[in-house]
């Protein structure tokens, strides 16, 4: 116990009701600062971390009970700052980019869990999706070109692809859809149609179409 006034120095353990370690920190000057780890119950550590004048500053790092890595984040006076990474639980990379004061920009890459690149594109410093993202599906076809403006708004010819043959086409403009175009296995044109200000109906013979709203 702390008498009134005084202020925690050191090194701090914390249990869970089982008994087991919790966690182990350290503080300086009353304040979190220094080093500090958490743990499963089973023991296995779950996080490391770092702490400057009670603020996360620096890598904090995740593992699953199992002792597999799971997510590396970086703080800078506790905002999401620096690299990022998540991993599955089998250890293959999820997810990779970086954040600046809290906010994804960049370029990002997602993947799934047998490695292969599921979608991959550019944030702007404001955090909205801009450029050109790319989407695969587990065999590392392409599946859908996605088409952003610099404010985030969709911009363009949003392509989709069934097993590598062009499905349909959603071209929108400055976030409105103003033309869905749909194809047959061969690539023939099946169905077109569209408006300038977006307000049109989609036949309802027109193949495979549910993704196109």
């Amino acid at each position: 116990f702390l008498k009134e006034g005084e202020k925690i120095d050191g090194e701090v353990e914390l249990f869970y009701p089982c008994g087991a370690l919790k966690e182990k920190l350290t503080y300086q000057n009353g304040k979190r600062h220094g080093r500090g780890e958490t743990y499963h119950q089973n023991g296995a550590t779950k996080m490391t971390y770092t702490y400057a004048d009670d603020k996360g500053n620096g890598a904090f790092t995740t593992y699953d009970a199992m002792g597999t890595l799971r997510e590396i984040e970086n703080y800078k006076a506790d905002v999401l700052t620096g690299d990022y990474r998540s991993y599955f639980p089998n250890g293959r990379l999820e997810s990779e980019g970086q954040y600046v004061d809290g906010t994804a920009v960049g370029t990002w890459s997602h993947y799934h869990q047998n490695g292969k690149l599921e979608r991959k594109g550019a944030y702007n410093d404001a955090g909205d999706a801009i450029g050109e993202w790319l989407y695969y599906d587990k065999d590392g076809k392409l599946t859908e070109k996605r088409p952003f403006d610099d404010d985030g708004r969709r911009h363009g010819a949003n392509t989709h692809y069934d097993n590598d043959k062009l499905h349909y086409i959603n071209s929108y403009k400055k976030g409105v859809l103003v033309q869905s175009v749909f194809f047959d296995t061969d690539g023939k044109e099946i169905g077109n149609f569209g408006k300038a200000d977006g307000n049109f109906a989609v036949n309802s013979k027109s193949e495979n179409k549910e993704a196109a709203f």
